[in-house]
């Protein structure tokens, strides 16, 4: 699939931060965010509610990025001074909750351009202070396939490292309906089995899923047999779900694939009660 003509704004500001504060900090929120950019190549998805507020960034989501060129300078600073004494249990962020952090074409702009591999810094930041003793828990969040260029530097940090990938179901056509440009299905799950093999934990993001509780068994199957060991899944709100899928032109979905179990459950169960999280047993 040909993407769009993009363009590319470099931010070096050294005001700004790197870590965002959540106003939530209890068991299930993370207490920081981190985004190494502003935009997202895949710009396409249906269900994206971070696009809505791209106007005032200044940006066309799906075509404009701004990259923060410091960002890895940002960190090691906060992490050094501002947020060195946090007790442990606040020290978890989730990294690419707004922005996708394996971004191809944002990794070759920065590379080419900047000479600089911003995701490797970032990754290495964290490295360094929890080999020093600040010990951060970090959450990538992604839905690309790239993750695994990094398999090096996330195998040596396995023991505080958990990717989460996003997959909203296991048919290739159904998920490029609602996500144009992102990676495939049978690419992630790929990735999913090497991160895996690396020791890597990987949690699958069923967000937001908008099928039935056998639909969901189904995909977290799937996702285990490929080496995954968490699942999470969250479905929308009924107003909402409706408008994600009017945007494909459908008033309701299911899974027609070789994977699917039996596709007669209830959509509204899941909107009203949705499984956190499912360890391997």
């Amino acid at each position: 699939m040909t993407l769009r003509n993009l363009r590319y704004f470099v931010n070096n500001s050294r005001s700004g931060y790197a870590l965002r504060e959540q106003s939530m900090r209890d068991n299930y929120e993370f207490p920081f965010t981190l985004n190494l950019n502003v935009g997202c190549i895949f710009g396409g998805c249906k269900y994206c509610y971070v696009r809505e507020g791209s106007r005032k960034w200044g940006i066309v989501w799906g075509r404009d990025v701004r990259v923060k060129a410091r960002i890895s300078e940002k960190l090691d600073w906060e992490l050094s001074n501002k947020y060195r004494d946090l007790p442990q249990h606040l020290k978890r962020v989730q990294v690419g909750n707004a922005c996708e952090v394996f971004d191809p074409k944002v990794l070759s702009f920065t590379q080419r351009e900047l000479g600089r591999d911003s995701v490797r810094e970032t990754l290495e930041v964290f490295e360094s202070h929890w080999n020093n003793g600040n010990r951060w828990m970090v959450h990538v969040v992604t839905k690309s396939h790239y993750v695994t260029r990094y398999l090096d530097i996330l195998e040596r940090m396995r023991q505080m490292v958990q990717i989460e990938m996003t997959l909203l179901c296991p048919d290739e056509e159904l998920t490029r309906q609602f996500e144009l440009y992102s990676s495939s299905v049978e690419k992630r799950l790929r990735a999913i089995r090497q991160l895996s093999d690396a020791g890597v934990f990987v949690r699958i993001m069923a967000m937001p899923f908008m099928w039935g509780r056998n639909e969901a068994r189904e995909l977290r199957r799937i996702a285990f047999q490929s080496g995954a060991r968490g699942f999470k899944h969250k479905s929308p709100l009924r107003k909402f779900k409706g408008k994600i899928l009017g945007k494909i032109g459908i008033e309701e979905v299911s899974f027609h694939s070789d994977h699917t179990a039996d596709a007669s459950a209830s959509v509204l169960y899941w909107l009203i009660e949705s499984e956190v999280i499912a360890l391997e047993e």
